[in-house]
């Protein structure tokens, strides 16, 4: 791939995540863009779909709020997979057209922001006065270890579906 869209050397938060989904559109215009949802504290929960085939697969990440790194993974191949189909290139021995005209790809890149953004420390997430509460007399360093939601709700780990049509 000549220029890469998704950087490793930053902490993946729901505003980098939606920007890195804004420029993969501009570059992809085949890369279909919705919302399953809004979280909480307003983020958009957004949904990519790859392909136009009969056969669906989903694939869903960072339901663990410190395992914001599984979003990164999967964008990282959500990008490798779209530069293959416009370059109408193979992986491998995979031809990735013919996976792409057989197969849709229902993509949650992060189901969890609210709690991805308070484990990485955003400020904004950090002064959410109604949640303020359930983080008293925490130390710094206790978010980096939160895994639940912004309620404290803890989330399932990360999902597989084969869908049948």
């Amino acid at each position: 791939m000549e220029k890469k869209i998704i950087k490793l050397n930053q902490e993946y938060t729901s505003r980098v995540l939606t920007n890195d989904i804004l420029f993969l559109q501009y570059e992809f215009p085949e890369l279909e863009v919705g919302r399953i949802g809004t979280s909480l504290l307003g983020e958009n929960i957004p949904f990519l779909k790859l392909g136009k085939g009969q056969y669906k697969v989903m694939i869903n990440a960072s339901h663990h709020a410190n395992e914001w790194m599984t979003s990164l993974i999967v964008m990282l191949f959500v990008e490798k997979y779209l530069w293959l189909h416009k370059q109408k290139k193979n992986y491998k021995t995979y031809d990735c057209n013919d996976i792409w005209n057989k197969t849709s790809l229902y993509i949650v890149p992060m189901v969890n922001p609210d709690g991805v953004n308070l484990s990485l420390q955003e400020n904004r997430v950090l002064h959410e006065m109604e949640y303020c509460k359930l983080w008293e007399n925490k130390e710094k360093d206790f978010f980096k270890r939160w895994k639940a939601n912004i309620r404290g709700v803890e989330f399932t780990n990360l999902h597989f579906f084969i869908l049948k049509k």
